[in-house]
């Protein structure tokens, strides 16, 4: 019979407490998941200002278990209070509560960039987390971590603590959701982060004269995971690997991409209550009544029934392939179609949505701001969604868009790659359009060519069944890191 694992999740930020972006969905959903399947998991989370903020609107009351922690972090101690909230029998939540540290507007950085003493505030996450577990008398069998600002913890296993018998067993795992974002600090910080002098060198966690705390996650980690398979493998190249490349090929032997999922019970057309009309791949009517409501809201024409509305919810930002729709909206917003955008992001790109939204009244509307309930109306009531990003490593617009019924038009990289098929018009497979190379004149072909098709209901109708039907939930992603952690803790 097998064990039921302890899973030890340490992120700076989960659904619903904290959140900025991809990395707190998959750190809110995939423990639930690993319940379901039997194991034991535990959370610990910074106790931000967002945090409280999110626990009075749940209306969650959290157990203050300690008071006045000592958290030792090489040449300084520091003082914290720990929080307890039981979410299931299985399931709980730990928060790092330290007010000068993480009681701020912002989790990272505001306006100005990012905080100062991000050093002093991580490195004490940390040691926190590693050393409350010895306190409550807690063993995992896998700490799970994400992200530059947990990349200290496999570090700390393998070097502060590795004569320690309550730590020795205990395996990691680093999961890289971004490798864009690296934690990168001045040398003269190796004090702070509690470090060994002796391992501040090329192939640990030096990087251009510079400490880069991903790295550290990356080379002390028994085992490395990113969020799909094919962003494993761009990462490792020059193109995308951000100066890592080099570290990551030598470490392929350890390194593993695993898709991510979405929660099928949050996202679902059938009984999303936050839609206009409810529908399923069975009956698709309630999209149109959706789409209806979503044209009202821009305040379009209601007359225009055949025409296709694209719809985008993202960062504006090169990243998110924003670079190579400036070169071509002025052609691509010629054509027999309507746009429908929420996000924020770089001045140029709010300029030129307000722009177009003057020119094109009836075609664009851009609402340049954050607004999660508006967005599930863009997956319902759009028939396509524009995902051009130069790079991508998992991406979960796409997959929110499957689910709703709304085609994605993606670039053919990370996790878009592994989720969108190109449609075979022979062949009726496929579930999107995949654009060939990362160009302003590619993007308008596929464009144009997704609009030919929406002009043919039949064909439009088996692309739609085809993404509805896919199953990108988390449960087979769950069951894959389950499969690694036995691996690990038994290994």
């Amino acid at each position: 019979m097998k064990k039921n694992l302890k899973i030890l999740m340490i992120s700076s930020e989960a659904v619903p407490f904290a959140n900025t972006g991809g990395l707190a969905d998959v750190v809110g959903s995939l423990p639930r998941e690993l319940v379901k399947l039997g194991c034991e998991v535990r959370l610990i989370l910074p106790k931000y200002r967002m945090v409280d903020n999110a626990l009075k609107e749940l209306k969650k009351r959290p157990k203050k278990i300690l008071t006045n922690f000592t958290v030792n972090i090489n040449n300084r101690s520091e003082l914290a209070n720990i929080y307890n909230l039981k979410m299931h029998e299985k399931l709980e939540f730990y928060f790092i509560d330290k007010k000068n540290y993480f009681d701020r507007e912002g989790l990272y950085g505001d306006e100005y960039g990012e905080y100062r003493d991000n050093a002093e505030r991580f490195s004490l996450f940390c040691s926190a987390s590693l050393q409350l577990l010895k306190k409550i008398k807690w063993q995992p069998d896998i700490i799970h971590c994400n992200d530059w600002q947990t990349g200290l913890v496999p570090a700390y296993l393998k070097t502060k603590y590795n004569q320690d018998e309550f730590y020795q067993k205990i395996k990691s795992v680093f999961t890289i959701h971004n490798l864009a974002y690296q934690g990168l600090f001045a040398s003269s910080k190796i004090n702070t982060f509690g470090l060994n002098v002796s391992d501040y060198t090329l192939d640990k966690f030096e990087f251009y004269h510079r400490i880069n705390l991903l790295k550290a996650g990356l080379v002390y980690a028994d085992f490395l995971t990113t969020v799909s398979p094919t962003y494993a493998k761009e990462i490792q190249t020059l193109e995308f690997g951000c100066g890592l490349e080099g570290a990551l090929r030598n470490l392929s032997h350890k390194l593993v991409g695993i898709l991510n999922g979405i929660d099928y019970k949050d996202w679902d057309p059938k009984t999303d209550k936050k839609l206009k009309a409810n529908y399923s791949i069975k009956n698709l009517n309630g999209k149109k009544e959706n789409k209806k409501y979503l044209k009202k809201l821009c305040g379009f024409d209601k007359e225009d029934k055949d025409i296709p509305i694209i719809g985008i919810v993202s960062r504006l930002a090169d990243q998110k392939g924003f670079d190579i729709l400036y070169e071509c909206i002025e052609k691509v917003v010629t054509l027999n179609l309507k746009f429908v955008v929420l996000g924020v992001g770089e001045k140029k790109y709010h300029d030129m949505w307000n722009h177009l939204m003057k020119i094109y009244p009836n075609k664009v509307k851009a609402f340049l701001k954050y607004d999660a309930l508006f967005a599930q109306q863009i997956y319902a009531g759009a028939d396509m969604f524009l995902m051009p990003s130069h790079f991508e490593p998992c991406g979960l617009g796409q997959l929110i868009s499957l689910r709703y019924g709304t085609v994605p038009i993606v670039n053919n990289v990370g996790g878009l790659a592994d989720t969108i098929q190109d449609f075979d018009e022979q062949e009726r497979t496929g579930n999107g359009f995949l654009m060939t190379k990362y160009s302003s004149s590619e993007l308008l072909r596929i464009i144009k060519r997704a609009i030919i098709l929406y002009q043919n209901p039949e064909v439009w109708q088996i692309i739609i069944e085809n993404g509805m039907k896919q199953d990108f939930s988390w449960k087979h992603s769950a069951g894959e890191y389950l499969e690694l952690y036995r691996v690990i803790a038994h290994g």
